[in-house]
């Protein structure tokens, strides 16, 4: 592991364990956690899927453009 993903790693890891501190410490209800933890995970899951499809719209189409080189190539 070199030493950039060892940094990854520990950052990674120091988020996790103070996102589980924070639910266990916090003043909420077990209730009203969930629900916030639930509506983040949402967020968080629907900003994902919009930047997936965004890279996969982008690298898609760099393929089409570069399509008529290849079938040029292919064909000589």
């Amino acid at each position: 592991m070199d030493s950039r993903q060892k940094i990854l790693f520990g950052l990674g890891t120091g988020v996790i364990i103070g996102a589980a501190a924070g639910l266990l410490l916090a003043p909420k209800t077990g209730k009203e956690t969930r629900k916030i933890v639930a509506d983040r995970a949402g967020t968080v899951r629907s900003r994902a899927a919009v930047r997936l499809r965004q890279a996969m719209k982008r690298r898609n189409s760099h393929r089409v453009e570069a399509a008529p080189d290849y079938q040029v190539e292919v064909s000589d």
